[in-house]
C-alpha cells in the first residue's frame, strides 16, 4: 500500500511538471493573450496585461518579475482582484500573486493590468518575464507558478517567461493552440 501511494504521489509530480514546461507567464498588449507588440510614442501611456498561459495546469500562485523597462519611463502595476495575497512589484525585484479562490488554469489568466508611460522616445524595447531576484528558493531560476492547493506536490512549476516588443520592428508569435513536441518537430524534419 505504501509502495502503491508514493507511486502516485511520483506519477503526480511527473505529470505536473510535464504540463508546467508549456506553462509560460506572459505580456501581452491585449487582453485575450493575442499580441505581444505594442507602440508607446513619448508622452504617452498603453496599458498591457502580464498573464499565464497554463493549459490545463493547475495553479494557485505565481512569482516573477519583469525585466526591460527603460530608465526613467513609468509602470503602475494593478493585481488582479481575485488574489487574495500580492508582495512585490512586478518591475522591482520580485513579485508573488497568491490566494486565489479557486485554482486556476487556462490559456490567458489575469496576473496584472500595467499602465505604461513612455517618457522619452526609445525604440526595440524589450519587456521579458523573468525569475525573481533573488527567487524566494535559491534553486528555482525562472519564473515560477504554485499549484493548486489540492495537488500533492511540495514544489513550484518552472515555467517560460515571455517578451514584450515595445516600438519594434520585431513580430512576436503568440501560440493560439498547444503543440505537442512531436507536432513542432515535425516542421523541422
Amino acid at each position: 500500500m505504501r509502495f502503491t501511494r508514493a507511486l502516485v504521489v511520483v506519477a503526480v509530480v511527473v505529470l505536473a511538471s510535464s504540463g508546467a514546461r508549456a506553462a509560460s507567464i506572459g505580456i501581452f498588449s491585449t487582453p485575450d493573450c493575442s499580441s505581444c507588440n505594442l507602440v508607446i510614442p513619448p508622452g504617452e501611456s498603453r496599458t498591457l496585461y502580464i498573464k499565464v498561459r497554463s493549459g490545463s495546469l493547475r495553479w494557485s500562485g505565481a512569482e516573477f518579475r519583469v525585466v526591460g523597462l527603460p530608465g526613467g519611463w513609468a509602470a503602475s502595476s494593478t493585481p488582479n482582484p481575485a488574489a487574495l495575497v500580492v508582495m512585490g512589484d512586478p518591475f522591482g525585484n520580485r513579485a508573488n500573486v497568491a490566494g486565489f479562490q479557486e485554482a486556476q488554469s487556462g490559456n490567458c489568466t489575469l496576473l496584472y493590468t500595467v499602465e505604461i508611460t513612455a517618457t522619452s522616445s526609445e525604440n526595440d524595447v524589450v519587456l521579458r518575464v523573468a525569475a525573481g531576484d533573488p527567487p524566494s528558493n535559491p534553486e528555482y531560476d525562472s519564473p515560477l507558478l504554485v499549484p493548486a492547493a489540492d495537488i500533492p506536490c511540495f514544489c513550484n512549476y518552472r515555467v517560460a517567461g515571455g517578451a514584450l516588443f515595445i516600438n519594434s520592428g520585431t513580430e512576436c508569435t503568440v501560440s493560439v493552440v498547444p503543440s505537442t513536441w512531436s507536432q513542432v518537430k515535425q516542421l523541422y524534419d
